[in-house]
């Protein structure tokens, strides 16, 4: 909580997703697993990132996956 009171702004990396402008924002916990389990798919190329969120949803029991759709995958820009 102090660094939020009495830390100091910083610079942010600003994403164009689907035509909506986003944070890049720091991950730690479900996001991490996704991409630690991604890289030990990775030789399934585009698969690996849609199985690994399958598989981490599964082994941590994490639900819902509904931030993750394979139904329209994301495209974008770093602005």
């Amino acid at each position: 909580m102090d660094v939020l009171i009495n830390g100091t702004d910083k610079r942010v990396d600003l994403l164009e997703v689907n035509g909506k402008v986003c944070v890049n924002v720091y991950s730690v916990g479900f996001d991490v697993e996704v991409v630690a389990n991604s890289d030990r798919l990775k030789a399934l190329k585009a698969l690996a990132y849609y199985l690994a969120v399958f598989y981490t949803c599964v082994a941590t029991k994490q639900s819902p996956c509904a931030s993750a759709s394979m139904e329209r995958p994301l495209t974008g820009t770093s602005i």
